[in-house]
């Protein structure tokens, strides 16, 4: 499949370009004194509107990651109630559920390593475009791409980052699914969509790549023996469905990038 590895080089140059800027571009924060993150209790009393605000605000700020990965009790009440607003059958608008489900993938990804996993994609085809692999086919660029951007990856954080990769993926896939909500591809205000592209790409090919019961793909024990210990594939790893192609929020998503043209066969 030259087309996809052709399509991987051109989405990467495009990408590339996004670099590392934030999913987000709100500038909402101008206080001259830090705003305190809220205590578990007030997150939960917080309406829709007041707590996609108050995050989006703080999100603005240097420590503001830092600080709910280092409180559990805090993050997890920031995490579950966002997505209740996209996924629990909140009365919340479109675009405020389009916000939360972002600002989910956005936590998971930023207060764990997996945020460097997402970074170290563009790293992975900077590479590829320097010095492309010999092979055409999708899982042997499969096989490269999750050999590499899990370089920091360890047996202590294993667990935590493949957990906050697929619960992104399952905020990107509300999100991507979203976009053709009126039969057109509209990517929200304020949203960096290339940025998002960027780290979906990453997060729902994970997750599509990661399955216990489908004979093929990897289990679990699969990506922890690759990625820890530095085992190679399983001999019948195959990718029967191009998440690319075929998964309709990623498709949307890079849709909404302007990225979907590259990678049609």
């Amino acid at each position: 499949m030259k087309q996809l590895f052709a399509a991987f080089l051109l989405a990467g140059a495009a990408l590339l370009l996004a670099g590392c800027e934030e999913m987000l571009n709100f500038n909402l924060f101008s206080a001259v004194d830090t705003p305190q993150t809220p205590s578990a209790d007030k997150i939960d009393a917080m309406s829709d509107s007041e707590l996609l605000d108050e995050i989006e605000q703080l999100m603005e700020t240097d420590t503001f990651f830092a600080d709910i990965a280092e409180n559990d009790e805090i993050r997890t009440a920031l995490v579950e109630n966002l997505s209740e607003i996209y996924a629990g059958g909140s009365d919340a608008d479109l675009e405020e559920q389009q916000r939360a489900s972002l600002l989910v993938a956005e936590i998971e990804l930023n207060t764990t390593a997996a945020g460097i996993v997402v970074n170290d994609f563009v790293n992975v085809l900077t590479e590829f475009i320097e010095e492309p692999p010999e092979s055409d086919g999708p899982e042997e660029l499969v096989e490269a791409l999750v050999s590499q951007v899990f370089s920091s990856v360890t047996a202590d954080n294993f667990d935590q980052t493949l957990d906050a990769l697929l619960a992104a993926a399952e905020a990107y896939t509300f999100y991507g699914e979203s976009l053709d909500d009126t039969g057109e591809v509209v990517a929200p205000e304020n949203v960096n969509s290339g940025a998002v592209a960027q780290d979906a790409i990453v997060a729902i090919l994970i997750s599509e790549i990661v399955d216990d019961d489908q004979p093929g793909l990897l289990s679990v024990a699969d990506l922890r023996s690759i990625v820890v210990d530095g085992e190679p594939f399983p001999d019948d790893f195959v990718i029967e469905n191009n998440p690319l192609e075929e998964n309709i929020a990623l498709v949307n998503i890079l849709d909404a990038s302007g990225l979907e043209g590259f990678f049609a066969e």
